[in-house]
């Protein structure tokens, strides 16, 4: 009995990493594609209108969104390496869209060390852009925040975009919604962490959409 109880606990661990890692390579193939064949159409018109410094700046960003994404294959990274990740998408999307946003990153130093899973913002930041802020008529604002909440760290991600009504939000948890990377989220956030952590999302009467990551404090490498 000892010798079944301790091949079925082998078998459960190698399933989850297994999963996690699935999760993960379908986040991955969701962004790499379009992304970078959008982006690369974005430098060859560039080139074209002969735009020397927004193209050496939109592949700069493009170069350290990836290469900070890959990362040696690491499914873990530091908060500073993914915030960095964020503002590199951030900046490409605003050359995109011909600065239609803005944006802030806030961060106490003190919590750029610590660890968390890779490519934990880039899904959320794709919501706020394609379903909020794109179609606005008006400018578009978006807040990135990353704070000490004791035993844990706490992102918040908001915007003010269009919002989502109770039925955007129920199709946002749907396997094959548009917002797929929003469940690839929650879902990764538990196999990693357990159940005490996740994320949670809400669209105000004011309008727009807060998005809240909590995540346990975890050691990691230098951010640098």
């Amino acid at each position: 009995m000892t010798a079944e109880i301790n091949h079925l606990m082998d078998y459960e661990e190698k399933a989850a990493k297994e999963l996690r890692n699935a999760e993960f390579r379908a986040l991955q193939a969701q962004i790499n594609p379009h992304f970078l064949y959008n982006t690369l159409d974005n430098i060859c018109a560039l080139a074209e209108l002969d735009e020397k410094e927004t193209l050496i700046q939109l592949v700069m960003n493009l170069s350290s969104f990836y290469r900070s994404s890959l990362s040696n294959g690491k499914m873990h990274i530091s908060i500073g390496q993914e915030l960095e990740i964020s503002r590199a998408y951030l900046e490409i999307l605003q050359i995109r869209y011909f600065h239609k946003f803005d944006f802030t990153i806030t961060c106490p130093e003190a919590l750029k060390n610590y660890s968390c899973i890779k490519l934990l913002l880039q899904p959320i930041l794709e919501n706020s852009i394609y379903h909020g802020i794109k179609g606005l008529d008006r400018h578009g604002i978006l807040h990135i925040e990353a704070e000490d909440a004791g035993d844990c760290i706490r992102f918040t991600i908001s915007d003010n975009g269009r919002g989502f009504s109770k039925e955007d939000y129920e199709k946002i948890w749907q396997q094959d919604a548009d917002h797929f990377g929003i469940k690839s989220i929650q879902q990764r956030i538990l196999l990693y962490y357990g159940p005490g952590y996740g994320l949670s999302m809400e669209s105000p009467q004011t309008g727009g959409c807060i998005t809240v990551i909590t995540l346990p404090k975890q050691e990691g490498l230098p951010c640098h």
